[in-house]
C-alpha cells in the first residue's frame, strides 16, 4: 500500500471496526414491485444523455424505482436450456456478480444492507441500520455518498466462472461487470435520476462490512444513486 493510500484510509476510517463490528441483523425479504418492461425512453436517448452523477437532492427514492433500476441492472429475461438469462450478458451464462443494496432513503424499505435475488424480484435482509457513514469512509471520504437514496454493490464469487474457464475467467468476470454498471447507468437515466460509479475504496473494509471472506467472494465496486439537482 502507498504513503498515499495509508494517509486516506487513516484519516477517513478512524474508529471504522468498532463501528462495524456489532451489525445488527436483518431478517426480513422484500418483494419488489414488479417492473415495467415495455414503453419508456429510448436507448438512443439514454446513451446521449448518461453521465456520472455525484450531486443529488437527498430525496427518497420509491420501491418501484428501485425495482425498476435492478431489473433493468440484472434482472431476468428468460430461462433456456436450463439457465436463468438477464439483462445483462455473462460467459457461460455463469453470472458470477452479486448485488447489495444499502438502503438509506428508500420508501417502503427499512435502513439497511440487502441481497438482491433476480429470479424471484426480492431483497433478503442481512444487516440493518443506515450504512452511509461506513460506506462513505471506506470510499475513502467520498462525501456525496451521504446525499444519495442507496448505494448498489456488486461482488464477484469467482469460483462460478473460475472453475469453467480458469485464469481466463478473471477476465470473464471483469467483463460482466462492466456491461452491469451500464446497465444501472441506463436504468437510471431512463428514470430521470443519477449516479456514480466508485472504485476507489478499501477493499478491506467494504468486505468488512459485507462480512466477506475475500478468497469466496469480494466487492468489486459501489454505485451510488439518487434523484438529482436539475
Amino acid at each position: 500500500m502507498g504513503i498515499g493510500m495509508d494517509f486516506l484510509l487513516k484519516t477517513f476510517i478512524t474508529g471504522f471496526d468498532e463501528r462495524v463490528s456489532d451489525k445488527k441483523r436483518l431478517d426480513e425479504t422484500v418483494k419488489l414491485p414488479e417492473p415495467e418492461t415495455k414503453g419508456g425512453p429510448s436507448i438512443w436517448d439514454c446513451l446521449r444523455e448518461r453521465r456520472s452523477i455525484r450531486d443529488y437532492k437527498n430525496q427518497p427514492v420509491s420501491l418501484k424505482e428501485l425495482s425498476q433500476i435492478l431489473w433493468g441492472s440484472y434482472g431476468v429475461t428468460a430461462r433456456e436450456w436450463g439457465y436463468y438469462l438477464k439483462t445483462a450478458p455473462s460467459a457461460g451464462a455463469l453470472y458470477p456478480i452479486e448485488i447489495y443494496v444499502a438502503s438509506f432513503n428508500v420508501e417502503g424499505l427499512k435502513k439497511g444492507i440487502y441481497h438482491f435475488n433476480p429470479k424471484d424480484m426480492t431483497l433478503k435482509g442481512i444487516f440493518e441500520g443506515d450504512f452511509s457513514k461506513e460506506i462513505t469512509h471506506a470510499c475513502l471520504g467520498q462525501d456525496f455518498i451521504l446525499d444519495s437514496a442507496f448505494s448498489l454493490i456488486l461482488t464477484a464469487i469467482p469460483s462460478r466462472t473460475t472453475s469453467k474457464y480458469r485464469e481466463r475467467g478473471v477476465r470473464y468476470i471483469l467483463m460482466d461487470l462492466g456491461c452491469i454498471i451500464q446497465n444501472i447507468y441506463l436504468s437510471l437515466t431512463a428514470l430521470g435520476m443519477g449516479g456514480c460509479i466508485i472504485g476507489a475504496f478499501s477493499d478491506s473494509a467494504m468486505n468488512k462490512i459485507m462480512n466477506l471472506n475475500p478468497e469466496k467472494e469480494l466487492v468489486l465496486a459501489v454505485f451510488s444513486a439518487g434523484k438529482v439537482q436539475k
